[in-house]
């Protein structure tokens, strides 16, 4: 017996089918809904927890905290350092005396003669003398510590009042070991070599400014740093406009 149904009737069941889908699908969406709400809330916790970075797409975790190493493994032959420092720089723990071992004292005396002497000479031209008083090997400290900082900040194409601004949004750093006046002095009588004998120097000698000192850095260059095998060597072109007897 083969039973037909009418098309009424199919269309009451396609409609009920419908019906049965539709409700399937919303129960989907909200179950996605609670889903997405309960992952959103674990990384949430993880969050409150101060346990994780979340990243952009909302899934990737960045641990705050270095993994646990495991006990009693042997350290990888990559984390190995087969070329250590050489001589007294094994002994070194500071950045100050890393820094001090290729800029030692001596080198840093001799740029505050070159600079006093031609402080000397300044003071002779200007109208308050007092505005080019010799520098110490301390304030020569603290010279170049603000032109690292100034550096550090990009800060080579911008005017030194944005640097000493006096407003609650800005560090210290600046103001606390030198005034803005004393920064600009130094920063135009800064001297590397001796400045009477430079231009008999020059003749055969473009690197005449600076050979003394630049010659000594590279030997402490060589005495302290051991060039290993995986070394990545970077070139600049400085942007320069004049006439130069050596192209760079």
């Amino acid at each position: 017996m083969v039973f037909v149904a009418s098309s009424t009737e199919n269309e009451g069941y396609d409609s009920s089918l419908s019906d049965i889908e539709s409700e399937h699908s919303d129960h989907n969406t909200a179950s996605e809904q609670s889903v997405s709400e309960q992952s959103e809330a674990e990384i949430a916790e993880c969050l409150l927890a101060d346990n994780f970075y979340l990243g952009k797409d909302k899934e990737t975790r960045w641990g705050k905290h270095l993994p646990r190493r495991p006990r009693n493994v042997r350290t990888g032959a990559r984390n190995i350092i087969s070329h250590p420092p050489r001589g007294i720089a094994k002994n070194v723990d500071t950045i100050l005396e890393s820094w001090k071992m290729f800029f030692p004292a001596n080198i840093v005396e001799e740029i505050v003669d070159y600079t006093n002497k031609y402080l000397t000479k300044m003071r002779q031209r200007v109208s308050r003398p007092r505005d080019c008083l010799n520098t110490t090997l301390k304030k020569m400290y603290a010279f170049l510590h603000l032109m690292y900082i100034a550096g550090l900040k990009k800060a080579q194409h911008l005017n030194l009042q944005e640097l000493w601004v006096d407003d609650w949004i800005d560090p210290d750093c600046f103001r606390a070991p030198l005034s803005i006046k004393r920064f600009a002095t130094l920063l135009r009588a800064l001297r590397f070599d001796e400045l009477d004998t430079r231009e008999a120097r020059k003749k055969v000698d473009n690197w005449s400014a600076i050979r003394n000192i630049f010659e000594e850095f590279v030997t402490k260059c060589s005495s302290y740093y051991h060039v290993g095998e995986y070394i990545t060597i970077d070139k600049v072109l400085e942007a320069f406009r004049g006439r130069c007897e050596f192209r760079q």
